[in-house]
């Protein structure tokens, strides 16, 4: 037992958030797994629970506890399991992950515990470890054996979580064996002498040890077996020895059960109630093995009490699953049948027939057919309720991959819509269930389209995340060797490395994805990356080609749209853009229709700006439209600068003022939190000295900007394109996103409103677009424009002309 030890330091490190654990603990009969099981779940302060094998995996629904945020179709997997339904064993495994991950949430409330299966918000030592023990792995069907194997996949992938099993044999992958060796001679002594708690003659250890080989099971019988036949008794003192004579001692594990058993069964009493014991498998309730038995409960209690002397029942459970074996094998055909008579109908979980599960895997697949002919006639806003039914009935099923392909389906339909929200949050929840399972083409598919989601979105602090997803899933494709999902993804990931300034090799992905397709749909899709790539490197006439190949292959009124406003976009026609605007926003596609009114901003409906918040009156200027100063000088020390920015964007955003802890964190988020104070209040104190005293000022909760204007609130009250002298925050980093991008949104309107009237100054702000963002569709877009409509090249710089290309 000297890996006890070892394993109890190994499952410790659950509660730090480690990865899960798959550990097999195996040997012959009798050797001591369950103890060993027993040990570690006594060892370890978190949830354990533990079931025998051989009742999987309905026992698993009966003995786990469903905490409040326990997702809905595992709830509805576990009625299925207790009504006896079939289920395949990769659902059901795919079930008790999600189940076990839950559980480690439980105590905190569902918003956080949400939060934490999606690996973020909480730390992992605020959750408890959960320990799952499944004993006699050996005694389990075939079919479950394979959910076994594919809940410890799971279970391998899911921080705080472990999973124990024991078996006479070693187990396959993912399971980590450990074989549980005999106990050596010291520790036999020990363990012997611990069952008598006296010493015993040391004549009679070596007896036992030898003929034992160490089985701890072994030499407990033994013991007692010697004690019965009277070669090992106690004298009043101490205990006393006489070796017995040659072949009188069973000379096997399973010899000496059927002996020892055997005697029990030779008494009428006992036999009744050892064998209606054996006969109804999990542990029952007095008053059924009573009857079964045909004892009254006073005879039952007896006959238990002697069971237990005689070390075959501890309580109302077998103490070894060898003593209920060789019962079983001991009794005749007809008395087991006499037994199994005796048992009530109403005690015994039959299967129900699975119609009820045929039904709802009928109504899935029918759903999903009517969604393919809404999504063919363009009854988009339809569509969306129909996918919404999927999705509930997928959870009914039970079945975790339909749960994340219905997910995925409505995810990808909301990003056409422009619920971007509502797509995240579908797309991110079927992400985190299918990525505890096996690697599948799905899982590829859904982190192409959260690729996609940052894409459509457009906001600056999406690039890497988009780039991240569409290279996760380009990895996954190609490991899986899925043509068509490699097809999709291989175009995603070309559009994501476009969209990051990454030309050379997004052009590389786009042609390889051209190679994949297969199909007419697969040769459309990777058609249209082409398109979008060659316009983002400024191949005009190619990516005109490639998009006019891929719209004759469009099959779907949302393909054709897609197709249709990136070929407006090139050749400028603003009427047909119109139209078109006017039709994606009958269909509801608004996701798509936001994406043509960045392409033609006169379509647009004015953006929504920040607050511009009245001040005091003003005795200085901040400007933050170019290199920051104040009322036209500089301003000494970058604390000082980030201290003004921050305070000025806060009110940008409506905020009267900000707090002492927040700027703290803001300022110095590295600092110690007891000197964080003291530099705030120095930097303010030296702010004031060197810039005025109006310029900050004390508020009941922390500061504020003080009787200062700005050139960025004057811009977005009157327009004035003069106010930008450069970049926003030029030479210092930071600031927050939403204020960053409704400057750069007004600044694009502005530009293109002087397009015509004023083409010089128009192309001197989108330099300061393609500066601020080099890759932007929007200001590459307007560069175009400029350079189409005015015919003058040389009227930008060529490090301008370069960025566009």
């Amino acid at each position: 037992m000297g890996l006890q030890p070892d394993l109890t330091r190994r499952l410790a490190r659950l509660a730090s958030g480690r990865r899960g654990l798959a550990l097999a603990l195996w040997g012959e009969r009798g050797i001591g797994k369950s103890h060993v099981l027993q040990a570690l779940r006594q060892a370890i302060p978190c949830q354990s629970f533990c079931v025998e094998a051989a009742a999987l995996p309905g026992a698993l629904a009966t003995a786990l506890p469903r905490p409040q945020h326990l997702p809905q179709w595992v709830r509805h997997c576990a009625e299925h399991l207790e009504q006896g339904e079939p289920l395949e064993p990769e659902d059901w495994a795919e079930a008790l992950g999600e189940w076990l991950a839950a559980l480690r949430c439980t105590g905190l409330p569902p918003s956080e515990a949400a939060a934490s299966r999606r690996g973020s918000s909480i730390r992992c030592t605020d959750l408890a470890p959960v320990l799952l023990g499944l004993e006699d792995l050996h005694r389990a069907w075939p079919e479950d054996l394979e959910g076994v194997l594919a809940l410890a996949r799971r279970v391998s992938r899911t921080p705080g979580v472990a999973l124990l099993v024991t078996s006479l044999t070693p187990l396959p992958a993912p399971f980590e064996n450990h074989r549980l060796e005999p106990m050596g001679w010291e520790e036999s002594q020990n363990f012997l002498q611990a069952q008598v708690g006296e010493p015993l003659p040391p004549e009679a250890l070596e007896w036992i040890y030898l003929r034992s080989a160490g089985n701890p099971l072994f030499m407990r019988e033994y013991r007692r077996h010697l004690t019965v036949q009277g070669y090992l008794w106690h004298g009043g003192r101490f205990w006393r020895w006489r070796e017995p004579p040659a072949g009188c001692s069973p000379t096997t594990l399973s010899d000496l059960a059927r002996q020892v058993v055997g005697q029990a069964l030779r008494t009428p009493m006992l036999q009744r109630a050892l064998g209606a014991r054996a006969c109804l498998g999990k542990a029952p309730n007095d008053e059924l093995w009573a009857w079964v038995a045909g004892l009254s409960p006073e005879a039952l209690r007896i006959a238990r009490q002697s069971l237990e002397t005689w070390g075959l029942l501890e309580g109302s459970a077998f103490t070894h699953p060898l003593y209920q074996e060789t019962c079983l094998e001991l009794l005749s055909p007809a008395q087991q049948q006499q037994y199994l008579q005796e048992i009530p109908p109403e005690a015994v979980r039959r299967p129900t027939p699975a119609l009820r599960l045929a039904g709802l895997r009928q109504q899935y697949a029918e759903l999903l057919r009517q969604a393919e002919g809404l999504e063919q006639a363009g009854h988009y806003r339809e569509l969306e309720g129909l996918l919404e039914q999927a999705a509930q009935v997928a959870g009914r099923l039970g079945q975790g991959r339909a749960v994340a392909e219905a997910q995925i389906r409505l995810g990808a339909l909301q990003i056409e819509l422009g619920k971007y929200p509502q797509a995240h949050e579908a797309l991110e929840a079927a992400r985190d269930l299918l990525r505890r399972g096996d690697p599948h083409p799905l899982l590829a598919r859904c982190r192409a389209l959260l690729c996609r989601l940052h894409r459509e979105r457009e906001l600056p602090e999406g690039r890497l995340p988009a780039l991240r997803a569409a290279r996760a899933a380009l990895a996954l494709a190609r490991s899986l060797a899925h043509t068509p999902t490699l097809a999709l993804c291989l175009s995603e990931a070309a559009l994501a490395e476009a969209w990051t300034g990454h030309a050379p090799r997004a052009l590389a992905l786009a042609h390889e994805a051209l190679g994949a397709a297969q199909t007419p749909d697969e040769r459309q899709n990777a058609q249209s990356a082409l398109g979008q790539v060659l316009l983002s490197a400024g191949q005009l006439k190619a990516a005109q080609a490639a998009l006019h190949k891929a719209l004759e292959l469009a099959t779907i009124p949302l393909a054709r749209h897609r197709l249709g406003l990136e070929l407006d976009r090139l050749t400028g026609g603003l009427e047909p853009a119109r139209r078109r605007l006017h039709k994606l926003q009958q269909l509801g596609l608004n996701g798509v229709a936001q994406r043509l009114e960045r392409y033609f901003p006169e379509l647009a409906s004015p953006p929504a700006q920040a607050r511009a918040t009245p001040c005091p009156a003003a005795t200085h200027c901040l400007e933050v439209l170019g290199p920051v100063q104040l009322s036209g000088r500089s301003i000494a020390g970058v604390k000082r600068q980030e201290l003004l920015l921050y305070l000025l964007e806060a009110r940008l955003l409506g905020r009267l003022e900000v707090s002492r802890e927040e700027l703290q964190q803001a300022l110095y988020p590295h600092t110690e939190e007891a000197l964080a104070p003291v530099l705030l209040e120095d930097l303010v104190d030296r702010t004031r000295s060197a810039l005025g005293a109006e310029v900050v000022v004390q508020t009941p909760q922390g500061y504020a900007l003080g009787a200062v204007t700005s050139d960025a609130e004057r811009f977005l009250q009157s327009g004035h394109s003069s106010l930008w002298r450069g970049l926003y925050r030029q030479d210092l980093p930071g600031g927050l996103a939403q204020v960053r991008e409704c400057l750069y949104s007004r600044l694009y309107q502005q530009a293109c409103a002087l397009l015509e009237s004023n083409p010089l100054e128009s192309a001197r702000l989108s330099r300061i677009l393609l500066e601020a963002q080099p890759y932007d569709p929007r200001a590459l877009t307007l560069r175009l424009r400029i350079l189409q409509a005015t015919r003058l090249p040389n009227a930008v710089s060529p490090g301008s002309l370069q960025a566009t290309r």
